[in-house]
């Protein structure tokens, strides 16, 4: 999922009561910082339509092109391709898989008990 330029605006206005220019101009200081610090694993989008799937060609390599395709009026998004989980939630969703595995063999196990202990009465 990735949010267009317009939407992270948006967003900042409804939640931030905060200037369009301050926040336009912010977000073209974000996206040359994106350039300068590839560790973020952040990427920036040129899209010609606002759509959901995205490819590696939608990635812009420079803010070169970041500039030109704003100017003809291309959709400019941001997104984080591969992000990476904190190990509290990587911990977390290992322990709900293990509790609902085994709650699903415990009740699979006594409704043939069930059936069985039913079935020599």
């Amino acid at each position: 999922m990735h949010m267009t330029e317009d939407d992270i605006v948006k967003f900042c206005l409804t939640n931030f009561h905060a200037k369009e220019d301050q926040v336009k101009r912010d977000l073209a200081n974000i996206e040359i910082l994106i350039f300068n610090n590839p560790q973020w694993h952040l990427s920036v989008l040129i899209l010609d339509e606002d759509r959901d799937t995205v490819t590696d060609d939608d990635i812009a390599r420079d803010m070169e092109q970041v500039i030109f395709n704003r100017d003809v009026k291309s959709i400019v998004a941001l997104i984080q391709l591969k992000p990476n989980l904190p190990w509290a939630c990587t911990l977390y969703n290992g322990v709900k898989v293990t509790i609902t595995a085994s709650l699903v063999i415990i009740t699979l196990t006594v409704a043939l008990f069930g059936c069985r202990w039913m079935y020599k009465r």
